[in-house]
């Protein structure tokens, strides 16, 4: 095909899945050609050539993208023939011009609360996930809606590196079979051979390599949390939980996972091979606060172990690279422990109840950044989750932190409902907690 193009050579391939919308790989031959056709041009123009080689079309003939000029130049969509296009189909170009006149404001997702729903009873894990993303706890749970995931693409290619979720898959597994076996070196030589024959590593000294980082990291992570106090690798006893918080039942248990120690009674635990996120802070908290109100005469803390939410590096026994670990601990106010876990107790179900009517301004990451410097917002940021993007996607920054305080919201000085939730809930967990000395790393 390629010896008898005349003056042009047109390859066309699929380039995203037209049920998905996910990328779809490239053909080898087709890789090759291009990589070919680029290997013949001066070695300065390489990159250029790449960006100009291939040309990715709509696939919707309608599409503006086919009637604008290279610059953004509005073209014949305004009636500006002038301007090349790239389309000559007149119901298209009817098409797109009818999409461009469609009123640019998006609705807002709800125009008001829903009504409030009675609630009598709540289990702690359902209080859990809410916390962990209450925009997708009220889609999901009041909407009844499950958003699509996204799909993995499969490769048929030989991994050269480990990096990002392959990383995170790999650690998350030898933290959960050193956490369950007491026989350390016997789950690490089990984790390395399974990872090898599953093909998860590269081949060979690099794989090796890969395997290395992670293990000293996770085993790092290990050691510290244990320091902490954590019983890995023993069943950490359940503490059943049946309360009433502003006249909800809250109900399920908390592991102990905590060895006593300085009159305490241990308390609640959390380690993860993830970047530290306010919502490991939050899991923590809830389950102490409850802790405390179900067995008020023991003393509780709580340990929260992962890796270093900024991602530094160091070098272990001889290895570079090895992402650093942060372990801290815990105590509600020393002052009225007790009123303190009341306090954040009866924020957390307070704020279950709003949520269960409407999706609060109250993000994963963004409220907790907010909290920390109300002057500084970051949207959309990258951490930004479908659900955040199908309720507040619309919005930009100032529109976002412009959003006025409604009838009704809690309490607090800000203006805005953003900063105001904000502070609701991360003011509760500041206000309410001390952290306990000696365990910060």
């Amino acid at each position: 095909t390629v010896l008898s193009a005349g003056d042009h050579l047109v390859l066309i391939r699929n380039g995203h899945d037209v049920r998905t919308n996910q990328p779809v790989p490239m053909p080898v031959a087709v890789a090759e050609l291009r990589d070919a056709v680029v290997g013949m041009v001066d070695a300065g123009l390489r990159e250029e050539m790449l960006n100009t080689i291939e040309v990715d079309h709509p696939r919707q003939p309608f599409d503006e993208a086919y009637f604008v000029g290279s610059e953004g130049d509005t073209g014949v969509l305004d009636g500006s023939p002038a301007v090349p296009a790239r389309s000559f189909d007149r119901r298209a170009l009817a098409g797109a011009r009818s999409r461009r006149e469609r009123a640019p404001d998006v609705p807002a997702f709800l125009d008001q609360p829903l009504e409030a729903a009675p609630i009598e009873a709540v289990t702690l894990g359902d209080l859990h996930r809410f916390l962990r993303n209450p925009i997708r706890h009220f889609i999901e749970r009041r909407l009844e809606m499950r958003l699509p995931r996204k799909e993995d693409v499969p490769t048929g290619t030989l991994p050269m590196s480990v990096g990002g979720l392959d990383a995170y898959g790999l650690g998350a597994q030898l933290l959960e079979m050193v956490s369950t076996d007491n026989d350390t070196d016997a789950a690490v030589n089990s984790w390395c051979d399974l990872a090898v024959r599953t093909g998860a590593v590269p081949v060979g000294a690099a794989g090796e390599l890969h395997l290395r980082r992670i293990q000293l990291e996770v085993l790092e992570l290990a050691e510290q949390a244990r320091t902490a106090g954590m019983r890995l690798g023993e069943r950490a006893p359940l503490l059943p939980i049946d309360l009433e918080v502003q006249g909800v039942r809250v109900v399920g248990a908390v592991a102990n996972a905590l060895d006593g120690r300085g009159g305490d009674s241990g308390g609640p635990a959390l380690a993860r091979f993830v970047r530290r996120r306010p919502e490991h802070l939050l899991s923590i908290w809830l389950d102490l606060a409850i802790v405390t109100l179900a067995y008020p005469d023991s003393g509780w803390r709580g340990v929260v172990a992962t890796r270093d939410e900024r991602g530094g590096k160091h070098k272990v026994q001889g290895v570079a690279d090895v992402g650093r670990v942060e372990v801290s601990g815990i105590r509600l106010s020393y002052a009225d422990p007790l009123a303190a876990a009341a306090d954040a107790l009866e924020v957390v179900v307070d704020l279950y109840r709003r949520g269960a009517r409407e999706p609060l301004p109250l993000f994963r990451k963004l409220s907790a950044a907010t909290f920390a410097d109300p002057g500084r917002l970051s949207w959309p940021d990258q951490y930004a989750d479908d659900a955040e993007m199908l309720v507040y996607g619309r919005l930009s920054a100032s529109e976002l932190s412009g959003l006025p305080v409604m009838e009704g919201d809690p309490p607090g000085d800000a203006q805005d409902r953003l900063n105001r939730y904000a502070q609701y809930l991360y003011g509760t967990l500041e206000s309410s907690t001390e952290p306990v000395a000696g365990e910060e790393s």
